[in-house]
């Protein structure tokens, strides 16, 4: 019921359905979510390592706000509680530093700011809102955190970490 609503549904699902402005099944999006979300689970060997348990908290957060169709402006807090974790916890702060600020400087304006009087308002009002883009930055962070725990070896970030 409250998919095309402007105020609600401010999630990957209602950006997906606002663009492309088709009425399909949401699980289309949710199932493949879910095995993302879940694939990382495989890597049993990672589990001792600070940062991989870190980046399945911030996965998890990401997740509950992405793939509701119940989200809302403030559940974002809790998305960008995740996006500031993954920042800090990430392997690859020291591989692709540049990618990981870009992506949290996007996350900032587009996701937080999107919505206050800093950000113009034809820009807010014409294109954010009414396609629900705040989801756009917490999405790609999600889809990179999910990389990051199927890609890199934990262990091996650990040990440059503690020895620098």
């Amino acid at each position: 019921m409250n998919q095309f609503k402007i105020n609600q549904n401010i999630s990957l699902l209602g950006m997906l359905h606002r663009i492309t402005g088709a009425s399909f099944s949401d699980l289309w999006i949710i199932i493949p979510g879910m095995l993302l979300f879940a694939l990382p689970y495989l890597r049993i060997r990672q589990y001792q390592n600070e940062s991989f348990r870190f980046l399945f908290l911030s996965s998890a957060l990401l997740f509950m706000v992405l793939f509701s169709t119940g989200t809302e402006t403030y559940g974002y807090l809790t998305a960008m509680v995740a996006v500031g974790i993954w920042y800090v916890k990430t392997p690859t702060q020291v591989t692709t530093p540049r990618l990981n600020l870009f992506l949290l400087i996007f996350c900032i304006l587009l996701t937080s700011l999107s919505t206050t009087d800093l950000f113009p308002r034809f820009i807010r009002m014409d294109y954010v809102k009414p396609y629900a883009l705040k989801a756009l930055p917490c999405t790609l962070i999600w889809l990179k955190i999910v990389w990051e725990q199927l890609t890199q070896n934990f262990a091996c970030s650990s040990e440059k970490i503690e020895t620098s």
